[in-house]
């Protein structure tokens, strides 16, 4: 037994053991395994970034050889193409210039003036993000006359580079991902009217983004991103290969680098755009090729711009032309420039042949009937009377280089012709004045200089008028070369006095300003001051004329080097004073607008005006500069709704007693109109929570913004004009036969002091004014005779009594600390609570319908006075009734103030006595 209890005791003992070796070696086995799994996973992981990063550099390296050009896409109808190799670093200076802003107030582009003023404002122009994804390759184009509508059409194409491999997919993945996307911005998309669409058309598919004034179409193509505000631009652009109809010449123009802007336009489409098509510059761009291309560099700023224009000249000898020998000719510098001293105010010069070259070249595209006629009968008679054709009497002796000079305060122009042969001239000359058909005097002699006189016969003059120059009766100087003639002697004395000053034009700091750029060989040269003179491309009303007239004073070459015309402008802007007006305006509104209706939404950043004109209220967008109208309305006053209202921004109301709350459309608001079954007179005034409207029957009636209709409680008044209101009190005027003055609680609708009204001595036309100062309310009334009175806290009895000089027709107005009043012989009067009064006289005015407005514009506590007597002049002065600087300034009635740029600083909008909207720029 006890072995038998032995072999089972060391049986299980051994099986004991063999058994915990067991376990022993199963609990081993995980551990043996913890490594290798750690490594599976860790080599796993790399793996999946291995092919996650060969994917991602096999799709960028995809998206970096699939590619097109943007010359593909680019048709070759253009009128200009815009390049640059980086949008943000090019663009995003030139929004903040006047000159986008005269381009964009044109009828072609004002579509896309609100995107472009949302982007000038936008925080994303500081956002290094958005920069870096802005810096792509851009190249816009304009196209005309290719729509149905006709007007003028843009094209953009971005190169998205690597980036594309965000856009390739995006025709794939729309339709499912944006129904998703679209519920989470729908919101945002409605509040900015903005509609998304994507169109699966037979041979195009597109994306189409319409606001309320454009449609922009765009789509995908390989690396590149295109779009048009035209259908038939988009579809042009993409379903041909425009590459094809470009030369090689042309292409490399489209492959150059390029530091900042490089514009590139069709070079006869370009000439006639600065040039009228019916004088002597606009036939010769009639001349040039329809399909040449010429670049344009371009530096711009507000204060500077720099053009600079190549255009290929190719002289054919099977389509020879007038101008080929002029074109022919290398520029040299003109010697007439060294002799114009600094009291040239601007020149045109000319260096480009001699008279009969001109003649034969230009006569044949001259915009005149029969020109050739009236020259040879002008000859003819030249041979009558002095015995020598234009050939002796004009070409023998003159040389190549014509000038027009404008001298110091002097009108009469100074024509000047080069003098290759003196003894030929006087020869000539002699003839001439030993002539009965000439008349010389030459009697006068002005500072030590004798000036001849010459009356020209009728024949010379008719050739002359021919060129625009009308100077029957010439004084003449010949000096150093030249002949000088002008019908101003002093100009010519000038000239004379001058010469050996050592002034020297090429010296002065006016004529280096606009050189700094341009050398002095020149074939045609002009040297203008727009005070004084307008050169020819300013002459036409394309918006590139419209943009060089910000640059008052500037410099104009042409010379011709090695096969092509080089044509460059420098100018700057030479304006005096801080006040500018806004590129866009004046905006013309006609009819019967009128100026003192003129108000502007209630808002911090206002984007409309609204005013009346008639039995209309109308409105202009200040984003998009579009002119709305709402018409037989009937006679009615508008006021400005609160910001309080969620929606209405204006009220109207109507003499017959409707009152209308409107949106920034003029769409009327829920519950609106509302009809007051009384008929209302002028006075009405808008405050938090709605409008006060006086009644004829002397019921003062409050409308809230839900449409309520509620009476103020308060003895029947007359009231004359508007009241004023200070927080939730309103002052009320009652220009009755006793005249009291009654404050209104506007919480309760109840007058407060209806028992015990201020009394007037004396009758006025404005309402009281109040001030809160330390918790205590001064109120301020002038009556007509000029008996001013400021009570405290409402007590019968005034505080300060003072007689200002004059009469006052208008209603006293303030700030939160002076009260300020305008008598009808124009003397503003400052008033402080403690009766000190200091006045400043509006100079050759008169103010009986003057109006007068307090305004802190840049919210920083400092208020500014507006005054706008009786003409189209409105002064600005600071509280210390000091001029602020740029003013007086165009205008009528109450200016307005708004952002109308895009440059987050408020601009001053009024409406002039002529029916026109301005806006002036402040800073």
């Amino acid at each position: 037994m006890d072995k038998v209890e032995s072999f089972f005791m060391s049986k299980s003992e051994n099986d004991i053991e063999t058994l915990d070796m067991k376990r022993q070696l199963e609990n081993e086995e995980p551990k043996k395994h913890k490594k290798p799994l750690i490594l599976r996973m860790f080599v796993g992981v790399f793996i999946f970034l291995i092919v996650l990063i060969i994917l991602i550099s096999a799709i960028f390296v995809f998206c970096a050889f699939n590619k097109k050009s943007a010359l593909s896409v680019i048709p070759k109808s253009f009128s200009a193409c815009v390049r640059t190799d980086s949008a943000f670093e090019a663009l995003d200076p030139l929004l903040d210039l006047q000159a986008a802003d005269v381009f964009l107030a044109t009828a072609q582009l004002r579509s896309a003036r609100p995107v472009f003023m949302n982007l000038r404002s936008s925080d994303l122009r500081k956002n290094p993000l958005f920069k870096k994804i802005a810096s792509r390759p851009i190249d816009a184009a304009l196209y005309d006359g290719i729509s149905e509508n006709g007007k003028q059409n843009f094209l953009a194409i971005v190169d998205m580079g690597f980036l594309s491999f965000a856009t390739r997919p995006l025709k794939t993945l729309y339709p499912k991902v944006y129904p998703f996307v679209q519920k989470k911005i729908q919101k945002e998309l409605d509040k900015n009217n903005i509609q998304i669409s994507f169109v699966d058309g037979e041979n195009l598919s597109y994306f189409e983004i319409k606001t309320q004034t454009i449609s922009i179409y765009f789509t995908p193509l390989k690396n590149l991103v295109v779009a048009s505000d035209s259908i038939d631009v988009l579809m042009m652009s993409v379903l041909a290969n425009n590459e094809i109809s470009y030369s090689e010449e042309q292409k490399k123009l489209f492959t150059k680098k390029t530091d900042g802007l490089q514009v590139i336009a069709n070079a006869k489409k370009f000439a006639e755009s600065m040039t009228n098509q019916n004088d002597i510059l606009g036939n010769i761009a009639n001349l040039l090729p329809q399909d040449e291309l010429s670049t344009i560099g371009l530096k711009i700023s507000d204060s500077d711009i720099f053009l600079d224009i190549k255009l290929p000249i190719s002289i054919s000898k099977n389509n020879p032309t007038s101008l080929d020998s002029l074109l022919s000719q290398k520029s040299t510098v003109p010697i007439v420039l060294s002799k114009m001293t600094d009291i040239v105010q601007y020149y045109t010069v000319l260096n480009i042949g001699t008279l009969e070259e001109l003649q034969k070249a230009l006569f044949p595209i001259l915009p005149v009937k029969n020109i050739d006629s009236l020259w040879s009968k002008a000859n003819a008679a030249s041979k009558l009377a002095f015995s020598m054709d234009f050939n002796e009497m004009i070409y023998s002796w003159s040389g190549k280089e014509l000038a027009v000079l404008g001298i110091e305060n002097q009108n009469d122009p100074v024509f000047v012709i080069q003098v290759k042969d003196e003894k030929k001239r006087q020869r000539v000359f002699d003839k001439f004045t030993s002539s009965i058909f000439i008349i010389d005097d030459n009697s006068l002699i002005l500072d030590g200089v004798r000036l001849p006189k010459l009356k020209l016969p009728s024949f010379l003059t008719a050739i002359l008028s021919v060129f625009g120059i009308e100077i029957p009766e010439p004084y003449f100087m010949v000096q150093d070369g030249f002949i000088y003639f002008s019908e101003s002697p002093e100009s010519l004395s000038s000239i004379f006095t001058f010469a050996d000053s050592g002034k020297l034009l090429m010296k002065s700091e006016s004529w280096k300003s606009v050189s700094s750029e341009l050398k002095n060989e020149s074939s045609i040269s002009l040297f203008y001051n727009l005070e004084r003179s307008i050169p020819f491309f300013l002459r036409s009303n394309a918006s590139l004329s419209k943009v060089l007239e910000l640059y008052t004073m500037g410099r104009f070459d042409a010379k011709i080097k090695n096969g092509e015309l080089n044509i460059m402008l420098q100018a700057n802007a030479r304006k005096s004073g801080n006040l500018r007006l806004i590129p866009g305006f004046p905006l013309s509104v006609g009819g019967k607008s009128s100026s003192k209706s003129f108000v502007s939404e209630n808002s911090k950043n206002p984007s409309v005006v609204f005013w009346t004109d008639g039995n209309s209220v109308c409105s202009l967008d200040l984003t998009s500069l579009e002119i709305k109208q709402a018409k037989n309305v009937g006679r009615c006053e508008i006021a400005a709704a609160s910001e309080k209202s969620k929606n209405g921004v204006l009220w109207v109301v109507n003499s017959d007693g409707y009152v209308y709350l409107c949106d920034k459309k003029m769409k009327l608001t829920e519950n609106f109109p509302v009809l007051l079954n009384e008929r209302t007179v002028p006075g009405i005034v808008s405050f938090e929570d709605g409008i006060l409207v006086p009644l004829e029957n002397g019921s003062i009636i409050l409308v809230d913004y839900k449409g309520a209709v509620a009476t103020i409680q308060m003895p029947s008044v007359s009231v004359k004009s508007a009241p004023n209101i200070l927080g939730n009190t309103a002052v009320i005027y009652d220009k009755s036969f006793l005249g009291s003055i009654y404050f209104v609680d506007l919480k309760n609708l109840v007058a407060l002091n209806a028992e015990n009204p201020l009394s007037v001595e004396g009758i006025a036309f404005g309402s009281p004014s109040m001030i809160q100062n330390q918790k205590k309310i001064y109120t301020a009334f002038i009556t007509q005779s000029g008996f001013l009175s400021i009570w405290q806290d409402s007590i019968k009895a005034p505080k300060i009594t003072k007689q200002l000089d004059g009469i006052f027709e208008g209603k006293i107005v303030s700030s939160e600390k002076y009260f300020y009043a305008l008598s009808t012989d124009a003397i503003l009067y400052r008033i402080g609570i403690d009766g000190e009064i200091l006045s400043v006289k509006i100079p050759n005015a008169t103010a009986k319908n003057a109006s007068i407005c307090v305004k802190d514009v840049e919210k920083n506590g400092r208020y500014c006075v507006y005054v706008n007597a009786d003409s189209n002049v409105i002064y600005g002065f600071n509280e210390n009734l000091e001029l602020l600087a740029g003013f007086p300034l165009a205008g009528s009635g109450n200016p307005v103030f708004a952002d109308v740029n895009g440059d987050k600083n408020s601009e001053l909008l009024a409406m002039t006595l002529d029916k026109k909207i301005v806006a002036w720029k402040l800073r």
